[in-house]
């Protein structure tokens, strides 16, 4: 058992989302996580990069590639549960140095998800210069910087609040962000990913 099947069995997780993770055609969905639907998006160029979202297969989830954009490593997967309207889950990992672009092209996928459905966003936005309010969930250009004042503008415009407390690498950045349109639901979301912590440098291997 590989150690992403271990740490996923025994905590028993519904939703899985991973980025960097490094796959290619070579790997098949069935030999990643049985029992759960695998949606992926494997970067073609080159190795390194892409996205992942995992979700237990008595739920309800479907690939939206019509909001996803060319270009940028995310990968939306909408998830329906009973007795709650939907819920669009986005993977999204942004390499060092990326150009502005790749921030414009997720706010045009977040502008052209249904008014109706709760955004969830996560992934690795290797956005180490901002800031952070007192509570850290609205992001500061505090520099001045133009990726650093395009992601602020994109938080704003759609409403999103970051939930992740202190630093996600060991440099003490915060790298890593989950964004989320429902406070209650950032909340929950939370809560389960601090019942498990894993060190960075494991994740990204």
């Amino acid at each position: 058992m590989s150690i992403l099947q271990e740490l996923v069995y025994s905590n028993d997780y519904d939703i899985i989302c991973l980025c960097e993770t490094w796959l290619n055609d070579s790997v098949l969905n069935n030999e990643l996580l049985p029992g759960y639907s695998i949606h992926r998006r494997d970067r073609q160029a080159q190795i390194g990069g892409g996205v992942l979202v995992a979700v237990r297969t008595n739920i309800e989830s479907r690939r939206r590639e019509d909001l996803e954009k060319e270009n940028i490593e995310l990968i939306a997967v909408e998830i329906h549960k009973s007795c709650s309207k939907p819920l669009l889950l986005y993977t999204f990992y942004r390499p060092p140095q990326s150009p502005p672009n790749v921030l414009n092209q997720l706010n045009s996928s977040l502008q052209d998800s249904p008014e109706s459905s709760c955004i969830v966003l996560l992934g690795d936005f290797n956005l180490p210069t901002i800031s952070w309010s007192e509570d850290q969930s609205a992001p500061l250009n505090a520099r001045g910087l133009a990726d650093d004042d395009i992601f602020c503008n994109f938080v704003d415009d759609n409403f999103l609040q970051q939930s992740i407390k202190g630093p996600t690498h060991i440099a003490g950045n915060k790298l890593d962000l989950l964004l989320c349109t429902n406070q209650r639901l950032s909340k929950m979301l939370l809560q389960s990913l601090l019942k498990n912590i894993i060190s960075r440098q494991i994740i990204t291997l």
